[in-house]
């Protein structure tokens, strides 16, 4: 009986046999316009990082575009109360979201082990426009963890020709800021919520009279050790 394979099979095998062809030709190696402060990187290029670079790409394309008629609308109808919506189709099938959105929705879907090689393979000519999408979504504190990583990766790959570059002094003074703050933020939540789960806990064992199932693993693993050290040492007696 013969197997026919079907189209979703072929494409899957094709990406596959791309994705070989690229881990055995190309090895992408990101040094610094400067030796003695850049930092050098190697990766191997694979088909989903280029793919989720071209994303990304594409993404701050459609930003710039909706920018640029938003600017528009405004000038036409400076005197009118009016509100920019645009119609998009990318953005209509998202749900009407904004295009700084849309950006966000690009950079999320992206599996988290490809997203730094894809950053890392994104011409830098996207890099400015892409830190100051990165600060607005701190500064709004949409996906802040997210966007510090890709922040902080772009810091280091391209650390002399974002400190160079006179146009991006203003965006690092308020990516610095808006990290600092929104990060202790994360960090003051985290030990509220901690300290909160914590006397829930302690409430739960004094009036129920029960630990934990973590604590109780712990303890009953903290007494085979004990027991054991105990065997040991009566052995070595005898």
């Amino acid at each position: 009986m013969e197997v026919v394979i079907p189209d979703e099979e072929r494409e899957h095998e094709r990406e596959k046999e791309e994705e070989k062809l690229l881990a055995k030709n190309q090895d992408t190696t990101v040094a610094g316009e400067s030796k003695e402060n850049e930092v050098g990187m190697a990766t191997k290029t694979t088909v989903e990082s280029v793919r989720g670079a071209e994303k990304i790409m594409e993404a701050i394309e459609l930003f710039n575009e909706e920018k640029v008629k938003e600017e528009e609308f405004k000038f036409i109808n400076k005197n009118k109360d009016v509100f920019y919506k645009s119609d998009h189709p990318i953005l209509r099938a998202y749900g009407n979201i904004t295009a700084t959105r849309y950006v966000l929705e690009v950079i999320r879907k992206i599996r988290s082990s490809e997203l730094e090689e894809s950053l890392l393979v994104l011409p830098f000519s996207y890099v400015p426009d892409l830190l100051q999408l990165l600060g607005t979504f701190v500064a709004r504190g949409r996906e802040v963890e997210l966007a510090c990583r890709c922040i902080f990766f772009l810091l280091r790959i391209h650390h002399g020709r974002i400190t160079t570059n006179q146009t991006l002094v203003n965006v690092l003074d308020d990516l610095r800021h808006n990290t600092e703050t929104k990060i202790d933020q994360l960090r003051n939540t985290i030990g509220f919520n901690l300290a909160a789960l914590g006397h829930i806990r302690r409430q739960f064992e004094s009036k129920n009279d029960v630990t934990f199932f973590s604590d109780a693993t712990q303890r009953a693993n903290d007494k085979k050790k004990r027991r054991k050290r105990t065997t040991q040492r009566a052995v070595l007696t005898t």
